[in-house]
């Protein structure tokens, strides 16, 4: 079953729509939204989260609520909503499994609820959305998979105050220099992603045998592409290989023909891709429809190259690509288990946007538990304090935060695209399997 099968039958195309069978309301609030407190599947409980200490600093406010609602704000519909719901099925698990562990301690076993809304995949919706969940009673947002939407969300919960975790979005402009600091995030940004793409993923080919001394870029036309592609070339140089040129296109964009042609004429050593999923298969189809491929597909930051669902769009002309981007710890003892369980509830694996979008939940809940409350300060100063050793996302140390709500040890791990699934390939100690470089069998 894929991701598309499964997700989508649950959801709907036109419009998410709580399933019949799960106990929820739906939030009457002018976008499409609900409500859940347990699981559709029936599934049985665990841990309330991942089993690594969290040694952040603890207050006990000593309040005690019914419910703590976790707003989450992604594009349910739309050409991201595939996606979308990918990350708010991950919420709505760790939400479970905090009920099914007797709710939340701190606040004597209140009931974790989502609120889900979907943004649509459109910008001016951001803030609105955050004003809606708040009006259905969210306490904390979690949200919203680009980075256009993402920064106007940010920018309205700080104005009110509320806790925001982002689950998914690269551009440093979400949170660099901004002053927000009642929003978080976990994942690496995307001048992160260009710089580990750039370190790592040329000497892994090279160690094999194979020159990678030229690249080209292509990225979608916006704040996330942008940032990521400025973090490849930037990096470029110092990492002995030259960008011969970068490309770009206007997202649900389907067909890149032009560009691909382009990147024939040049016909680099590789070309680092940075798209969304929706981008994968008119990709796949442009490099056939103008006869060339680059002996190595590569890219950073590109959902296309990430989420196993989208790879089996492509087929078999993406395996072998490498990808560079936030990942999961796989090591952790905890990852099997919450890989289990995804699956049981979506037929999918756990990939990493959608463990992106747990850990963001994850972190929320952690922090009201240290807080003894769900007051939106004692929150916020619980996140802000966050210290967890061993944390579920591939880290270069503990997942702290710094001043601007950044994750200080973030770092982007190499994937290699292995018979159609997305696998972790480096740092050695995050790996699943050996890196396995090869031309790519169309290649010139």
């Amino acid at each position: 079953m894929s991701d598309r099968d499964s997700i989508t039958s649950r959801y709907g195309r036109r419009r998410f729509i709580q399933s019949a069978a799960a106990a929820g309301t739906v939030a009457s609030l002018g976008l499409a939204g609900c409500s859940e407190t347990s699981d559709e599947d029936g599934s049985s409980g665990g841990s309330g989260g991942d089993s690594s200490q969290d040694s952040g600093t603890t207050t006990n406010g000593g309040s005690s609520v019914d419910e703590y609602v976790l707003g989450s704000h992604h594009p349910l519909t739309g050409v991201f909503g595939d996606d979308g719901q990918m990350l708010d099925e991950a919420i709505r698990m760790r939400a479970q499994m905090q009920n099914d562990a007797g709710g939340i301690e701190a606040l004597d076993g209140a009931t974790v609820r989502v609120s889900s809304q979907d943004n649509e995949g459109a910008q001016e919706n951001g803030g609105p959305v955050v004003e809606s969940l708040l009006e259905d009673g969210a306490d904390s947002i979690i949200g919203c998979y680009t980075s256009p939407i993402t920064i106007a969300a940010a920018n309205t919960a700080q104005q009110n105050q509320v806790p925001m975790v982002v689950s998914v979005a690269s551009s440093p402009e979400v949170l660099e220099g901004r002053g927000l600091d009642y929003v978080f995030r976990h994942q690496p940004p995307a001048p992160v992603q260009g710089r580990d793409y750039a370190r790592w993923v040329p000497q892994i080919v090279r160690d094999a045998g194979y020159d990678f001394e030229t690249v080209g870029l292509f990225h979608v036309n916006n704040e996330y592409g942008a940032a990521t592609a400025d973090g490849v070339e930037e990096n470029a140089e110092a990492n002995g290989f030259e960008v011969v040129d970068r490309l770009s296109y206007d997202s649900g964009t389907s067909n890149f023909n032009t560009q691909m042609q382009r990147m024939a004429e040049l016909d680099p050593d590789a070309i680092a891709v940075t798209t969304y999923g929706a981008a994968g298969e008119p990709l796949i189809n442009s490099l056939n429809n103008v006869g060339w491929f680059p002996r190595f597909l590569t890219g950073p930051g590109s959902t296309a190259l990430s989420t196993d669902s989208i790879l089996e769009q492509m087929g078999e002309d993406a395996n072998g690509a490498f990808h560079c981007s936030f990942g999961m710890n796989t090591s952790h003892p905890d990852y099997e288990g919450l890989n289990e369980r995804y699956m049981e509830r979506t037929g999918n694996n756990l990939s990493s946007n959608p463990m992106m979008a747990y850990i963001a939940a994850d972190l929320i809940l952690r922090a009201v538990e240290r807080a003894g409350s769900a007051d939106n300060g004692a929150v916020q100063q619980a996140l802000a304090n966050t210290n967890i050793e061993d944390p579920l996302i591939a880290n270069d140390g503990p997942l702290q935060f710094d001043e601007d709500g950044e994750n200080v040890n973030a770092i982007a791990p190499v994937t290699q695209v292995q018979d159609l699934q997305s696998t972790v390939v480096y740092p050695e100690e995050f790996a699943e399997a050996a890196p396995n470089p090869r031309p790519h069998p169309k290649s010139n």
